[in-house]
């Protein structure tokens, strides 16, 4: 069996001497191409592929914003007010719809403190009316 890399080696030189030849009968055929319109090709399609990824860019983005999806005009989670109680501890008033709850976020993280009514001039909601021991004992018997 015989090598290929000997083979290849052997035919470098054939092939060498006859690449001058060829570049010859192609010029002595026909005129050279005019270098203008190659270069205007190549501008041509350099502006092509710009204008190309720009639309791209341009499609990408618009995408990632969501414009096709309808938006809402108010945010549904917003903080209504803050206040620092030292270098580390905030106080949050926070609101969700129609919903509000104050928030203390320390740096061992967020606690709910209380939820707020709804309305900042409306009094909190009233406690539930207390009940004896014995009609919260009987409550809770009648449920099981």
């Amino acid at each position: 069996m015989k090598r290929p890399i000997p083979i290849l080696l052997g035919l470098a030189p054939a092939c060498l001497a006859a690449a001058p030849a060829a570049a010859d009968a192609a010029a002595a055929a026909g005129p050279a191409v005019d270098a203008g319109i190659s270069v205007l090709r190549m501008l041509g399609g350099f502006i092509f592929v710009v204008a190309l990824f720009l639309c791209a860019a341009w499609a990408v983005r618009r995408w990632q914003r969501g414009a096709g999806l309808p938006r809402r005009q108010t945010p549904r989670l917003r903080v209504i007010e803050s206040r620092s109680l030292g270098p580390r501890h905030t106080l949050y008033v926070v609101a969700y719809d129609h919903c509000r709850f104050l928030v203390a976020a320390s740096p061992g993280g967020l606690n709910l403190l209380s939820t707020l009514p709804e309305d900042p001039g409306a009094s909190p909601p009233a406690p539930p009316p207390a009940a004896s021991f014995t009609e919260a004992l009987q409550q809770v018997l009648a449920r099981s």
